[in-house]
Protein backbone atom coordinates (compact mmCIF):
# COMPACT_ATOMS: atom_id res chain seq x y z
CA UNK A 1 0.00 0.00 0.00
CA UNK A 2 2.99 2.35 0.91
CA UNK A 3 4.28 1.78 -2.70
CA UNK A 4 0.89 2.57 -4.40
CA UNK A 5 0.63 5.56 -2.86
CA UNK A 6 4.14 6.67 -3.53
CA UNK A 7 3.32 5.79 -6.92
CA UNK A 8 0.14 8.11 -7.47
CA UNK A 9 0.94 10.77 -9.56
CA UNK A 10 -2.15 12.97 -9.50
CA UNK A 11 -4.04 14.08 -6.39
CA UNK A 12 -7.08 12.13 -8.07
CA UNK A 13 -5.08 8.86 -8.30
CA UNK A 14 -4.24 9.56 -4.59
CA UNK A 15 -7.99 9.79 -3.40
CA UNK A 16 -8.53 6.92 -5.83
CA UNK A 17 -6.40 4.25 -3.87
CA UNK A 18 -6.72 5.98 0.01
CA UNK A 19 -10.82 5.49 -0.66
CA UNK A 20 -10.34 2.16 -1.76
CA UNK A 21 -7.84 0.88 0.35
CA UNK A 22 -9.36 2.77 3.15
CA UNK A 23 -13.39 2.20 3.45
CA UNK A 24 -12.94 -1.25 1.69
CA UNK A 25 -15.83 0.03 -1.11
CA UNK A 26 -16.42 -1.26 -4.47
CA UNK A 27 -15.44 0.54 -7.21
CA UNK A 28 -19.33 1.09 -8.27
CA UNK A 29 -19.76 2.94 -5.21
CA UNK A 30 -16.85 4.95 -5.25
CA UNK A 31 -17.64 6.28 -8.39
CA UNK A 32 -21.01 7.80 -7.69
CA UNK A 33 -20.03 9.05 -4.42
CA UNK A 34 -21.07 12.86 -3.98
CA UNK A 35 -19.46 15.31 -1.99
CA UNK A 36 -23.07 15.90 -0.21
CA UNK A 37 -22.42 12.52 1.02
CA UNK A 38 -19.23 12.87 2.48
CA UNK A 39 -18.85 13.79 6.70
CA UNK A 40 -15.94 14.97 7.25
CA UNK A 41 -16.79 15.15 11.26
CA UNK A 42 -17.51 11.89 11.39
CA UNK A 43 -15.48 11.00 8.56
CA UNK A 44 -17.66 8.85 7.02
CA UNK A 45 -19.36 8.50 3.49
CA UNK A 46 -22.83 7.62 2.63
CA UNK A 47 -22.66 5.11 -0.26
CA UNK A 48 -25.01 3.65 -2.94
CA UNK A 49 -24.16 -0.16 -4.45
CA UNK A 50 -25.98 -3.62 -4.69
CA UNK A 51 -29.56 -2.34 -4.03
CA UNK A 52 -28.41 -0.46 -0.87
CA UNK A 53 -27.08 2.55 1.39
CA UNK A 54 -24.92 1.99 3.70
CA UNK A 55 -21.89 4.23 5.76
CA UNK A 56 -18.50 3.21 5.04
CA UNK A 57 -15.63 5.38 7.30
CA UNK A 58 -12.40 6.59 6.83
CA UNK A 59 -9.42 7.79 8.23
CA UNK A 60 -6.98 11.04 8.29
CA UNK A 61 -4.93 10.06 5.48
CA UNK A 62 -7.87 9.77 3.22
CA UNK A 63 -9.73 12.82 4.72
CA UNK A 64 -6.69 14.70 3.27
CA UNK A 65 -5.88 13.41 0.42
CA UNK A 66 -10.21 14.24 -0.32
CA UNK A 67 -10.19 17.82 0.97
CA UNK A 68 -6.84 18.57 -1.22
CA UNK A 69 -8.56 17.06 -4.33
CA UNK A 70 -12.01 18.88 -4.09
CA UNK A 71 -10.45 22.02 -3.17
CA UNK A 72 -12.92 24.58 -3.04
CA UNK A 73 -15.66 22.47 -4.71
CA UNK A 74 -19.03 21.66 -2.32
CA UNK A 75 -21.45 19.93 -4.21
CA UNK A 76 -21.31 17.45 -7.21
CA UNK A 77 -19.90 14.06 -7.70
CA UNK A 78 -16.23 13.43 -5.96
CA UNK A 79 -14.68 12.41 -8.98
CA UNK A 80 -15.16 14.46 -12.07
CA UNK A 81 -14.40 13.81 -15.74
CA UNK A 82 -10.54 15.22 -16.54
CA UNK A 83 -11.94 16.27 -19.77
CA UNK A 84 -8.37 17.17 -21.88
CA UNK A 85 -8.05 20.75 -23.75
CA UNK A 86 -9.07 20.29 -27.38
CA UNK A 87 -6.70 21.83 -29.75
CA UNK A 88 -8.51 20.45 -32.78
CA UNK A 89 -7.32 18.52 -36.05
CA UNK A 90 -5.45 20.07 -39.18
CA UNK A 91 -5.84 17.83 -42.64
CA UNK A 92 -5.32 18.49 -46.20
CA UNK A 93 -7.95 18.85 -48.21
CA UNK A 94 -6.69 19.16 -51.85
CA UNK A 95 -4.38 22.43 -52.02
CA UNK A 96 -5.95 24.08 -48.64
CA UNK A 97 -5.04 22.96 -44.89
CA UNK A 98 -8.63 23.05 -43.19
CA UNK A 99 -8.85 23.18 -39.05
CA UNK A 100 -11.71 21.14 -37.31
CA UNK A 101 -12.95 20.63 -34.40
CA UNK A 102 -15.86 20.35 -32.15
CA UNK A 103 -18.16 23.70 -30.92
CA UNK A 104 -20.00 23.06 -28.21
CA UNK A 105 -21.98 27.05 -28.10
CA UNK A 106 -25.17 25.34 -29.83
CA UNK A 107 -28.77 26.40 -28.37
CA UNK A 108 -29.54 22.80 -28.12
CA UNK A 109 -26.55 21.65 -26.09
CA UNK A 110 -25.10 19.16 -28.85
CA UNK A 111 -21.64 19.91 -29.94
CA UNK A 112 -21.62 20.10 -33.67
CA UNK A 113 -18.43 19.75 -35.95
CA UNK A 114 -17.08 23.07 -37.29
CA UNK A 115 -14.32 23.28 -40.06
CA UNK A 116 -12.48 26.65 -41.42
CA UNK A 117 -9.86 26.90 -43.94
CA UNK A 118 -6.18 27.66 -42.69
CA UNK A 119 -4.17 28.33 -46.29
CA UNK A 120 -2.81 27.24 -48.72
CA UNK A 121 -0.93 24.42 -48.37
CA UNK A 122 1.77 24.86 -51.09
CA UNK A 123 3.39 28.45 -49.45
CA UNK A 124 1.87 27.14 -44.93
CA UNK A 125 3.79 24.45 -43.91
CA UNK A 126 2.02 22.49 -41.24
CA UNK A 127 2.66 23.81 -38.11
CA UNK A 128 2.06 27.15 -38.72
CA UNK A 129 -1.48 25.85 -39.75
CA UNK A 130 -1.74 24.06 -36.55
CA UNK A 131 -0.89 27.30 -34.74
CA UNK A 132 -3.55 28.91 -36.92
CA UNK A 133 -5.92 26.65 -35.89
CA UNK A 134 -5.32 27.50 -32.42
CA UNK A 135 -6.07 31.26 -33.23
CA UNK A 136 -9.28 30.59 -33.85
CA UNK A 137 -10.26 27.96 -31.35
CA UNK A 138 -9.43 30.79 -28.59
CA UNK A 139 -12.28 32.43 -29.54
CA UNK A 140 -14.52 29.70 -30.62
CA UNK A 141 -17.15 27.61 -28.30
CA UNK A 142 -14.48 24.51 -28.38
CA UNK A 143 -14.23 24.00 -24.14
CA UNK A 144 -16.19 21.18 -23.01
CA UNK A 145 -18.65 21.99 -20.81
CA UNK A 146 -18.84 20.55 -16.88
CA UNK A 147 -21.54 18.22 -16.83
CA UNK A 148 -22.81 16.61 -13.92
CA UNK A 149 -21.29 13.06 -14.56
CA UNK A 150 -18.63 11.31 -13.07
CA UNK A 151 -16.19 9.17 -15.33
CA UNK A 152 -17.15 5.42 -16.03
CA UNK A 153 -16.08 2.96 -13.20
CA UNK A 154 -13.43 1.39 -16.30
CA UNK A 155 -11.75 5.15 -16.12
CA UNK A 156 -11.02 4.81 -12.31
CA UNK A 157 -10.14 0.88 -12.89
CA UNK A 158 -7.62 1.93 -15.50
CA UNK A 159 -6.31 4.75 -13.09
CA UNK A 160 -5.94 1.92 -10.26
CA UNK A 161 -4.11 -0.38 -13.08
CA UNK A 162 -1.62 2.48 -14.01
CA UNK A 163 -0.46 3.30 -10.51
CA UNK A 164 0.37 -0.73 -9.78
CA UNK A 165 2.04 -0.61 -12.70
CA UNK A 166 4.53 2.40 -11.73
CA UNK A 167 5.33 0.90 -8.10
CA UNK A 168 6.44 -2.60 -9.41
CA UNK A 169 3.35 -4.60 -8.25
CA UNK A 170 1.50 -5.64 -11.56
CA UNK A 171 -2.05 -6.43 -11.83
CA UNK A 172 -3.61 -4.05 -8.99
CA UNK A 173 -7.49 -3.37 -9.23
CA UNK A 174 -9.95 -2.12 -7.30
CA UNK A 175 -10.88 -5.54 -5.94
CA UNK A 176 -7.31 -6.16 -5.00
CA UNK A 177 -7.77 -3.09 -2.45
CA UNK A 178 -10.66 -4.39 -1.12
CA UNK A 179 -9.38 -7.66 -0.95
CA UNK A 180 -6.44 -6.23 1.28
CA UNK A 181 -8.98 -3.94 3.29
CA UNK A 182 -10.63 -6.98 4.79
CA UNK A 183 -7.92 -8.95 5.26
CA UNK A 184 -5.77 -5.99 7.01
CA UNK A 185 -8.40 -5.41 9.73
CA UNK A 186 -8.82 -9.17 10.13
CA UNK A 187 -4.94 -9.58 10.57
CA UNK A 188 -5.30 -6.64 13.35
CA UNK A 189 -7.96 -7.98 15.44
CA UNK A 190 -11.77 -7.17 13.49
CA UNK A 191 -13.68 -9.35 14.13
CA UNK A 192 -16.11 -11.08 10.79
CA UNK A 193 -19.14 -9.71 11.28
CA UNK A 194 -17.78 -6.30 11.48
CA UNK A 195 -15.39 -7.21 8.29
CA UNK A 196 -19.41 -8.30 7.03
CA UNK A 197 -20.62 -4.71 7.63
CA UNK A 198 -18.24 -2.43 6.48
CA UNK A 199 -17.77 -4.43 3.17
CA UNK A 200 -21.59 -3.99 2.75
CA UNK A 201 -22.54 -8.15 2.51
CA UNK A 202 -25.46 -9.67 3.01
CA UNK A 203 -24.70 -12.82 4.00
CA UNK A 204 -21.45 -14.07 6.65
CA UNK A 205 -20.62 -16.61 3.75
CA UNK A 206 -19.67 -13.97 1.28
CA UNK A 207 -17.10 -12.10 3.88
CA UNK A 208 -15.18 -15.37 5.19
CA UNK A 209 -13.65 -15.58 1.22
CA UNK A 210 -11.59 -13.35 2.84
CA UNK A 211 -10.57 -15.49 6.19
CA UNK A 212 -8.06 -17.82 4.68
CA UNK A 213 -5.18 -15.02 3.28
CA UNK A 214 -4.99 -14.58 7.35
CA UNK A 215 -4.18 -18.08 8.42
CA UNK A 216 -0.67 -17.09 9.16
CA UNK A 217 -2.06 -14.71 11.50
CA UNK A 218 -4.28 -17.71 12.66
CA UNK A 219 -1.32 -20.09 13.02
CA UNK A 220 0.44 -16.79 15.39
CA UNK A 221 -2.71 -16.53 17.20
CA UNK A 222 -2.97 -20.12 18.28
CA UNK A 223 1.07 -20.34 19.41
CA UNK A 224 0.43 -17.34 21.36
CA UNK A 225 -2.91 -18.31 23.13
CA UNK A 226 -3.20 -21.82 22.91
CA UNK A 227 -1.84 -23.47 26.35
CA UNK A 228 -0.35 -26.26 23.96
CA UNK A 229 -0.06 -23.95 20.97
CA UNK A 230 4.12 -23.89 21.48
Amino acid sequence: MRKLIAASQTTRDRVLIELLYGTGCRISEVTRVRLEDIDFKARSIRVHGKGKTRIVLFGPQAERAIRVYVGERRRGFLFTCDWPRQWGSVYRREKTWVGRWVDYGGHDGKPAIKQVALGRASTMPYWQAKGALRKVIRHEHALRPEREAPPCPQTLQNSVRRTGDRAGLGNVTPRTLRHTFATHLLDHGADIRTIQELLGHVWLQTTQIYTHVSRSNLARTFERCHPRGR
